[in-house]
Parts: C-alpha cells; structure tokens; sequence
C-alpha cells in the first residue's frame, strides 16, 4: 500500500515538473518572439529594410499580428526594394484578422499597431491599388481588388464599387444594345447609374424594335411597351408617317387606337385638313357622316378659315389692338393688353376682365376670367372665381388646380392641396403634388424643395433626392449649380457631381464655361471637366460675368493688370502701357489708352486710332463710337458710316435708329430709310412695327 502511494506521488511530481518546464520555454519563446519583433522595429525605424524583412518575414508562420503589420509597412513604403501595394494590403488584411483574435495594441519603437493603425494601412494602400487599376480600365482587377480589400472603409469600398460600375456601364454603353444594358441592370441594381441605365434600355428597346421605322413596327411597339419612357416618341413618330404619306387611313386607325396619345388631336385635326379641301357643304356633310366621333364639328371650319389671316397685336401708346401684316388695322384699339393669336385665339384684358377673341374679335366660350394664358395643344390654364383651370378648345373644364403657372419647356406647374406637381401639354400629370415649390422647367429638368433641402426632377417624371441648399436652372448641357453647406459646385441630370461643392461662387458663362470663386479669387472651369485655369485672380463682384468672359476668351485680372487669354490659356492681349483691354469681337479689340478708345487686330496692331471717347465693340462689322460731341456708327476698318449729335440705337445688325423722341432709321449702309418715327415695337423678335407721327403703320422684317 505504502509502494503504491510512493509511486503515485512520484508520477505527479513528474508532471508537475514536465508543466513547469514547459511554461518556462513557451514564456521563453513569448520573449524570445518578443525580442525579435523589438529588434525588426528597431531596424525599421533606422530604415534597415533587409533586416526587417528578414525578422517579421521569420515570425509568419507563428502568426504574430505585430510581424504582419511591419511587413506590411516596409511593403507599402516607396523608398524600399520591396515597395508591392498587393502584398502590403494581403498582410495588412491578415494581420488585422490576427490582432482581432488577439485583442490587444502593441507599442514597438514609434510604432503604434492597433485596430486604427491597420485599418489606415489597409485604406492607404487600397486607395493606392485603386490609382493603379484606374488607368487600365479593368473591371477584373477591380473586383479582385474588391474581393482582397473587404475590411477597407465603406467610403473606400463605395468608390470602388462605383468606379467598377461606371467601368461596366461604359462597356455596357458601347455596345449600345438593349441586352447588354438589360444585364448591367440585372447585375448592379443598386449602382448609382441604375436611373440613366433604365432610361437607356428604353431608348435601346424602342431604337431596336423601331429600327425599320414602318407603321408595324412602331404599332408593336406601342402595344408591347406600354409603360415605356419612348411611347410617346412611338406616338410621334407613327403621326408624323402617317402625316409624311398624308394616310387618312392610317390617321383614322391612329385616332381609334390611342385615344390617350398627345397626338390624338393632331391627327383629327390633319385627318381633317386631309379631307376637306373645299369647305362646301357635300364635302363637310361627308366628312361628318364618316366621322361622327369627330371632335371639332361646331368650331373647327371656322377657325381654319380665320387661321389664313394672320393678326399682330399693336400698341397705340394707349390700348392694344392687331393689324394685318400690311399694316392695316383689323381690330380698334381698345384692350389694355392682348396676347399674340395662338391656335386661333388671344387673350385680352378689359375693364379688369380677361376673355379670348378671335379673330373676328368675337369673345369665345362666352366666359369671362380673372386671369388667362394662351392656347397651346389644345389647351389652356385660365382662373375663374379664384379657382385655376385647364381648358380645352371648346372651353370645357379638364383638370382644377389652386394655382398653375405658364406653360414652360413644355410643362405646366400646378399647385393642389398646398403641394406643387407637373402636367404636360397635353393635360396629363407627370408628377404628382408632393413638393413645397417646383421651378419652371427648362431644358428638360425643374428644381424642386421639401424642407430647406433642394432636389430636381425631369419632364418624365424622374426625381433627384432633395439634397442641396440651392440649385440653379439645368443649361441646355444638362448641367446645374448646386450649393450645399454654403459652397458651390456642378452637378449632371443624371446625378453625377461634375464639381464638388466646394466654392464661394459659381457662374455660368457662354459655352458650358464657369467662372469659379474661392477666398476672393477666381478661375474657370470647363463644363466637360477640364480647368481652363488656375483660381487665383483677383475677383470683384461689381464686374458682371460678361466682364470676366465672352465664350472665348477669358479675363485674368491680377496685380492690377488685366490679360486677356484664349480657352488654351495662350495670352492674346495686356494692360502693361493701355489702361483697358477687351474681348475680341469681328477680329477687332477695343482698347483703352490715355482715355481715349481706339481697335487693334489679333496681331495687336492699332487699326482704328485711339481717337474715341466712348466705344462699344463691335458686332455684325459695325461699332458705335463717339468722337467729340458726335456719335458715329464705323465699320471694322475704321470708315464712318453714319455721323450724327443725335443717338444711335442699334435693334439688329441690319438697321439702327437715330434720336430719342422722333426717330429716323437708318440700315446697316448708313442709309435712311424711314423719317418721322413716333414709337416702335419689336414683335416676336421678327417684325419690326413702327408708328409714323403721320399715324401709319409700318411693318419690317427683322
């Protein structure tokens, strides 16, 4: 009994004395691991790259984070042989999943290695990796990238996301075929060109299934794709076919089959000017009979008739009338305003009642309104009783609103209920009312706000999360200002931020150029992402836009010194000696010296002495200058051609008018050509209405 306890107590002795031992040689290899990490940071931070590597690369295997970590920074630096982003993120990562097990930070020399200290190793050298691929345009590399850099930063992982989407989304767009975008949709439904892909398949589809361009094809369209962005283009285009072959089959089918097309009354109305020629009666009588569906029967003959004479409203310096395109006055002067004819009808004001005439000076519907606006499509937004409505050409009531505002770019803006939406001009809602303002709609996009934030929408109904403090109208580039925390920048239809918001100011200037301004000082920028310079002039706000850039040329002020450079940055003119420099204009430069004005040619060579003491510059070849007590009108080699003490405005490049209260015109060889002028109007940007003090009227062609 005594043996056996004797032995038992010996085995315990034994293992007790196996587990020490084997506790003191792990401590020893904890320091002795210990060590050598010591010992590698120590020569890293003297930059001894070899010895380094040589440690932390021996310590792998024992999968010690802090050996990771510095193989992966002697990896990620540049000023070593062993320099691989790939491999400094691969360790990066590794030792990060490492230190997570471990959870614990450790202090090396300087060397900090902690959760925060590999999460920027991993962030750098991903950033790194990104720059590298960017160039090589490859989505492969970039979600191999994405596949090994899963811990970086989800702002990092976003960008690389985003760049590998607008990679596949360009090779998507180049094929410019319907299944590719259809796959790039399937695949990235989250991408943040999800909207502009949408939009392209339809466009796609609707090019693809219309590309014999025949009736069939666009009538199978329509009924395959009744939800598309293009059926209204289908619409169109099988209208317009139909009206090409002057079909009245083919417009009778059109009208009976899409009743709820923008061009449902397009095609009544052609149909009917297909059919009746004459205006006798057998002829309507036919007509009718064949189309008793027809919804123009009581007023549309006559307004065919009366649309033959053409009416130009006219002002007599006291009420609004129209005259004929001789002259002739139609109907007396006795509206205190009146809009020009539109689809047969004008909108005057009398006595603080509103109404449409024709052109018989009939007043139409038998309604009177507090406010109108003009026929278009159809229809027309008029206000009765406080209450807004949109008419139709029979004056029937269609839609009510609270408030509806001009048609612009195609689009009504309604107020309902407090909340503003969109119709289109041909009565139906794009978008519903769901916003505290809307903007008038130009070229194809309108801004909106909900809040104090600002979004936009398009005339199809597509709507940009409100996510700015301001945003400016879209240009005809697509292309919007945006302000957001109180700085500037420029943003696509599409959604893409051209410029980040990171300016004072920002103005558009002609051809997609902007002027930028920050700290007081500006530059310019180019609308397809290009700087047309550095900001760094000296900026003034007294000075307009045009001041600063024509579309051509720019205006660097700096130093007191205006410099006059082309888009490419090539100087073409200075103050230096001259006390003011300008743009170029019909290959002539107005400039200043000792104040006087005189011209010089691209070569800066004086052509017109600085003989001026007030000067425009010129345009269509024709300047308006004045020399002593006269005002003269030059031609760009410095020739007069007028001379007058009188004043000379000019209304185009053809003709100009001489004095302030009777007027004398003159054209563009100094000839006069009417005398005696008491007032004129400028009507419709066309025609020229001048009202002799004899009391005749007098119409030109602008």
């Amino acid at each position: 009994m005594h043996k056996k306890i004797q032995i038992y107590t010996t085995k315990i002795i034994v293992k007790r004395f196996t587990l020490i031992i084997t506790l003191i040689l792990f401590v020893q290899k904890i320091h002795l691991v210990a060590g050598q990490i010591e010992k590698g940071y120590e020569a890293l931070s003297i930059y001894d790259y070899f010895k380094a590597k040589k440690i932390f690369y021996s310590l792998i295997k024992k999968k010690n984070s802090s050996a990771y970590y510095g193989l992966s920074l002697i990896y990620f630096r540049k000023d070593n042989p062993f320099h691989q982003l790939d491999s400094a993120l691969k360790y990066a990562v590794a030792g990060a999943n490492l230190l997570r097990n471990e959870n614990k930070e450790y202090q090396f020399q300087n060397f900090q290695i902690n959760s925060v200290s590999f999460s920027n190793l991993i962030d750098s050298s991903t950033l790194l990796l990104m720059q590298q691929i960017k160039p090589l345009y490859s989505v492969h590399k970039l979600n191999h990238l994405l596949q090994r850099s899963y811990s970086a930063s989800p702002n990092i992982r976003k960008d690389l996301i985003n760049l590998r989407d607008e990679i596949e989304w360009d090779k998507a767009l180049s094929y410019a075929k319907s299944d590719s975008t259809i796959q790039f949709i399937l695949t990235h439904p989250l991408s943040v060109y999800i909207k502009e892909a949408l939009q392209q398949r339809d466009i796609q589809i609707f090019n693809e299934q219309t590309a014999p361009k025949t009736e069939t094809s666009y009538f199978n369209f329509i009924t395959k794709n009744p939800n598309s962005q293009m059926l209204n283009s289908a619409y169109r285009e099988l209208f317009e076919i139909f009206k090409k072959n002057e079909d009245k089959g083919g417009l009778k089918k059109f009208v009976h089959a899409f009743p709820n097309s923008p061009y449902f009354e397009k095609a009544w109305k052609f149909l009917f000017s297909l059919s009746v020629k004459t205006f006798n009666t057998d002829e309507l009588q036919l007509f009718l009979s064949e189309n008793p569906e027809f919804p123009f029967k009581n007023s549309i003959l006559k307004e065919l008739e009366l649309n033959k004479i053409i009416l130009i409203p006219y002002f007599d310096s006291e009420f609004y009338g129209f005259i004929t395109e001789n002259g002739n006055k139609k109907i007396h002067c006795m509206y205190e305003s009146a809009q020009a004819f539109s689809e047969g009808l004008s909108v005057v004001s009398k006595n603080d009642s509103t109404f449409f005439i024709n052109k018989e000076n009939e007043i139409a519907f038998n309604e009177i309104y507090e406010e109108a606006f003009s026929f278009h499509n159809g229809l027309a937004p008029v206000k009765q009783n406080k209450q807004w409505h949109l008419i139709n050409r029979q004056g029937i009531k269609l839609h009510s609103f609270e408030e509806i505002y001009e048609l612009s770019d195609g689009i009504y803006v309604f107020k309902s209920n407090e909340k503003y939406g969109a119709i289109d001009q041909y009565g139906k809602i794009i978008l519903e009312p769901q916003f505290n303002k809307l903007g008038y709609f130009k070229n194809g996009f309108a801004y909106y706000s909900v809040g104090s934030k600002y979004g936009f929408v398009s005339k199809e109904g597509s709507v940009y999360k409100a996510d700015f403090s301001w945003i400016s109208d879209f240009d005809d580039n697509k292309q919007a200002i945006i302000k957001k925390d109180n700085l500037y920048g420029i943003i696509h239809a599409s959604g893409k931020i051209i410029l980040e918001p990171q300016f004072d100011q920002i103005q558009k200037c002609k051809n997609q150029i902007y002027l930028l301004v920050k700290n007081y000082q500006y530059g310019f920028y180019h609308g397809s992402d290009c700087y047309l310079s550095e900001i760094k002039y000296e900026y003034k706000l007294e000075f307009p836009i045009q001041y600063y850039c024509n579309g051509n040329y720019l205006r660097l002020n700096q130093n007191n010194n205006s410099t006059i450079v082309n888009l490419n940055g090539k100087v073409i003119a200075e103050t230096g000696a001259l006390d003011e420099v300008n743009f170029f204009s019909n290959g002539l430069m107005r400039v200043k010296k000792k104040n006087k004005f005189g011209y010089v040619d691209k070569k800066l060579n004086i052509t017109i002495p600085y003989k001026f003491t007030e000067a425009e510059d010129f345009e269509d070849s024709l300047a308006i200058v004045k020399l002593k007590d006269d005002n003269l009108i030059i031609n760009t080699k410095g020739q007069t051609i007028y001379q007058t003490k009188e004043k000379i405005e000019k209304i185009n490049a053809n003709y100009f008018f001489i004095g302030d209260e009777e007027k004398t015109l003159i054209d563009a060889n100094g000839k006069e050509f009417l005398k005696g002028i008491d007032f004129f109007e400028i009507y419709n940007k066309k025609t020229l209405i001048i009202t002799l003090s004899s009391g005749q009227i007098k119409l030109l062609n602008l």
